[in-house]
């Protein structure tokens, strides 16, 4: 079998052993983050101890000012899902939705802007889950592949939503996957489509040593969500480590 040695893109060239080959992952471009026609989205979260994110960022499909009133927009319509889709009914009643944050990067270094409407907290039956416990819904593109996929990390579900001590209930995850499709209409209406951001990366090589070329930064819209399964992923920074 063989055996890859990493290297990393500051580290200095090692000697190479038979048998092995040279792998250097494609490092994103140091500086600021642009993407063209991209906004950064979060959605936040908070409890009685510390403030989380779960991203969902965008492309801009028209003319819009990223600001804190399209912020307000986009809270406010996903505070009217996160009821009616029964994602609500999933998250502990000690964790709320307090805001979105949206920042534009199609220019370097322009400033983030907070939603300042009121909180929603959740109504799911049981203690909140430990918060390194999340749900995994997959953002999918019309591309396949690892580079053309995203993922968003809910934490903060209320036990009543487990099905096992090791996965989630598909019934209570196919709540959030409802709750961030109805995300997409609503965005639309804002001049906004959901998105998978890619950072611009510079050339590497993948673990067979063959060449990756250097890629641009870019917007892929998403056009649906799912579960790829239901275990339980986890975030371990969720605890503050």
């Amino acid at each position: 079998m063989c055996r890859c040695t990493l290297v990393q893109s500051h580290a200095a060239h090692k000697s190479l052993k038979e048998g092995e080959s040279l792998y250097m992952p494609r490092p994103p471009a140091t500086g600021a983050v642009v993407v063209p026609n991209g906004v950064l989205v979060h959605m936040v979260w908070q409890d009685a101890s510390r403030v989380w994110l779960t991203e969902l960022s965008g492309m801009v499909t028209g003319t819009i000012t990223v600001d804190q009133a399209l912020a307000n927009t986009l809270f406010s319509a996903a505070k009217t899902s996160f009821t009616s889709s029964g994602a609500q009914a999933e998250f502990a009643t000690t964790v709320s939705f307090t805001g979105i944050r949206v920042k534009d990067v199609r220019t370097a270094n322009l400033a983030e802007h907070e939603s300042n409407g009121a909180a929603i907290a959740g109504t799911g039956v049981g203690t909140v889950a430990s918060l390194n416990d999340a749900l995994v819904v997959t953002k999918r593109t019309a591309q396949s592949g690892k580079a053309f996929r995203g993922r968003m990390y809910f934490g903060g579900l209320a036990v009543g939503a487990l099905d096992t001590p090791t996965h989630w209930d598909p019934a209570k995850g196919q709540n959030l996957v409802n709750w961030c499709t109805s995300l997409l209409a609503s965005w639309n209406t804002s001049g906004l489509q959901a998105a998978v951001l890619g950072k611009h990366l510079m050339a590497g090589t993948d673990h067979a040593g063959n060449p990756l070329p250097e890629r641009a930064a870019r917007a892929i819209p998403i056009t649906e969500f799912d579960i790829a399964n239901s275990r339980k992923d986890s975030q371990r920074r969720r605890l503050g480590r």
